[in-house]
């Protein structure tokens, strides 16, 4: 996909698959809803939560936005980076909103609020490498636009 492409298919989703180092050495892969930062993956998360006990031991993660019902239609944007464990209340308030405005948007309706900001990290993955892939390219069967 191009830029503009990985672009748009970022802003019409809502939520990623968190890939974080676990403790044991295996993978720890969670589903979490997103912003969108400057281009860059922004959530949010209680601050005991695991995914966030992980990025303190290893910033180090992978976040996968992916879509298809069938086979020929998979598409998807696979980004690595380091994650940024943002402290300051005053920009955790304001990225928090912007997940959840991000989701309310693509949604369609309101969000939940995701509780208070004090007992949260907010996470802004810096992006260092994207892939992406659309299956109805290599297939050319898709029958969506």
């Amino acid at each position: 996909m191009t830029e503009e492409e990985i672009d748009a298919f970022l802003q019409s989703h809502w939520t990623l698959v968190l890939g974080t180092q676990g403790n044991g050495g295996f993978p720890h892969l969670v589903t979490t809803t997103y912003g969108l930062a400057d281009g860059e993956p922004v959530f949010t998360s209680y601050s005991n939560a695991q995914k966030i006990v992980n990025l303190r031991r290893d910033r180090r993660c992978s976040c996968l936005v992916e879509d298809g019902d069938s086979y020929s239609d998979i598409k998807g944007v696979l980004m690595y980076g380091h994650a940024e464990l943002v402290e300051d209340r005053d920009e955790k308030q304001a990225l928090r909103n912007l997940v959840l405005a991000h989701a309310e948007n693509v949604r369609g309706e309101p969000s939940s609020p995701a509780g208070d900001v004090e007992r949260r990290t907010i996470v802004r993955v810096r992006v260092e490498r994207t892939v992406s892939w659309d299956f109805s390219r290599v297939i050319g069967t898709s029958t969506s636009q």
